[in-house]
């Protein structure tokens, strides 16, 4: 192997290691008391796509940007497992030529929801949304 090939595989090797370790809060273990979660889903429930959607944590200034969300479809990002807070957050977008910004925080996990969890948004029409947490059961139902 040439210096390119291993400096190649080097990477990847790098790459590949760092994708294994968990970032998750040391302690902060999944039970009914400590629920965590690791996918945030942008749901576009309307039937035109929406444009330039930004979410943004209040606290942590971390944020997503998705360019565009066709109708009836979604944005997703998934991360290692997460504790679940209560943290504010801001979203904007476009929807039918109208900029739209609303903070939001998702309700709490239902009581025994199984860890890792999921924040569901749903951008809907005429510039409303909502934010639940949705457990590992009920991911692929309701949006």
């Amino acid at each position: 192997m040439g210096r390119a090939g291993f400096v190649l595989f080097s990477s990847i090797a790098c790459v590949l290691l760092a994708a294994c370790v968990q970032n998750a809060e040391p302690g902060i273990e999944p039970t009914h008391n400590h629920p965590t979660f690791n996918n945030l889903t942008l749901f576009n429930e309307t039937r035109r796509e929406v444009n330039n959607v930004h979410l943004e944590v209040t606290q942590t200034h971390r944020f997503v940007d998705c360019n565009r969300i066709l109708p009836l479809t979604s944005c997703s990002l998934s991360f290692p497992p997460q504790p679940v807070r209560q943290d504010a957050a801001t979203l904007s977008w476009e929807h039918r030529g109208e900029r739209y910004t609303h903070v939001l925080r998702a309700d709490p996990p239902a009581p025994g929801a199984r860890s890792p969890l999921m924040i569901l948004v749903k951008i809907q029409n005429d510039g409303e949304l909502s934010a639940q947490y949705v457990g590992a059961d009920d991911r692929y139902h309701g949006y």
